[in-house]
């Protein structure tokens, strides 16, 4: 079998398609990182946390983590977006003190995915009861104009 070439769907409208196709600055832009932190109350059932809502125009590139302290057994949290609860994380365990990179665990339809300056990113938990005030992190990385 021989070696094909293969180009990605941006470089092949600016380098190879004739004449080339404009692609907005922002796939080249600066990143923005936005990072907030909610000291959670206890609470016997799931929780929303809302952490930031990035500007319109931002593209999510994959960047992020969320940290927590112990939150109890059988307590999990998801990153997401009203609607699509774990549109940038599944849930995972965060029962005792975890870090989990978001981009290891994003599904390929979450990246680059493009924000219109009204919509939230949240945090939400599930599972047994958090038994205190426990401290909730999250980290992401966004391209901008």
């Amino acid at each position: 079998m021989a070696i094909v070439d293969s180009y990605a769907v941006n470089y092949t409208k600016k380098y190879v398609t004739v004449p080339p196709v404009l692609v907005h600055a922002s796939y080249e832009g600066k990143t923005l990182t936005m990072m907030d932190t909610v000291e959670t109350l206890a609470s016997d059932v799931g929780a929303t946390l809302y952490m930031f809502r990035p500007p319109k125009g931002a593209r999510w590139n994959g960047m992020g983590f969320l940290a927590t302290d112990a939150l109890g057994a059988g307590r999990t949290c998801a990153v997401g977006i009203a609607g699509t609860t774990d549109k940038f994380l599944a849930a995972t365990d965060h029962s005792a003190a975890a870090r989990t990179e978001l981009g290891k665990i994003a599904t390929i339809a979450s990246l680059m995915y493009e924000f219109d300056g009204a919509t939230d990113v949240i945090v939400t938990t599930a599972g047994d009861a958090i038994t205190g005030d426990e401290t909730v992190t999250l980290m992401m990385q966004f391209v901008v104009a």
